[in-house]
């Protein structure tokens, strides 16, 4: 399936964007496609300043004009994305969502624009489908130490 992950720009409190990626349940032959779930929603201070690599990963794969970037997301649009663009916003999503420092924001978004595929799926395999929450965690800890250096 080419586009198994779908990202919505969503109205969050006082008239902030949010944007949630979804991701869609993989389909059986036979199966009516199934509704996308919600991976993560990132908002507020880590969106902000996180707006570029987010720009930078949507603009390589085609998906956001060059001039727009996330800027010309309003509530209520959704993109479809692929595979690739999918897990590396997920990660990306997944990693940020909790800090609040700019250097260290910046500093593991760079990373993660510049890290493999492969090295996407794995870590986004940790945050997502990990046994419990405390495990989760423990996993997307361990990814910003490792990107930020500390």
């Amino acid at each position: 399936m080419a586009d198994t992950f779908e990202l919505r720009a969503e109205q969050h409190q006082n008239n902030e964007l949010r944007l949630t990626l979804l991701q869609r349940p993989a389909r059986r032959r036979g199966e009516e496609e199934a509704e996308p779930e919600q991976l993560v929603a990132i908002w507020g201070t880590p969106l902000h300043l996180a707006r570029e690599a987010i720009s930078s990963i949507l603009r390589e794969a085609g998906v956001v004009p060059p001039r727009g970037g996330i800027t010309s997301l309003r509530a209520g649009d959704s993109v479809d994305l692929g595979e690739a663009v999918g897990t590396r916003l997920a990660v990306l999503f997944f990693a940020l969502k909790p800090l609040r420092k700019l250097a260290r924001i910046r500093k593991i978004a760079e990373a993660i624009v510049q890290m493999s595929p492969e090295a996407t799926c794995y870590w986004l395999s940790k945050a997502a489908n990990g046994l419990d929450y405390n495990t989760r965690r423990r996993h997307m800890r361990a990814l910003r130490i490792l990107l930020a250096e500390e």
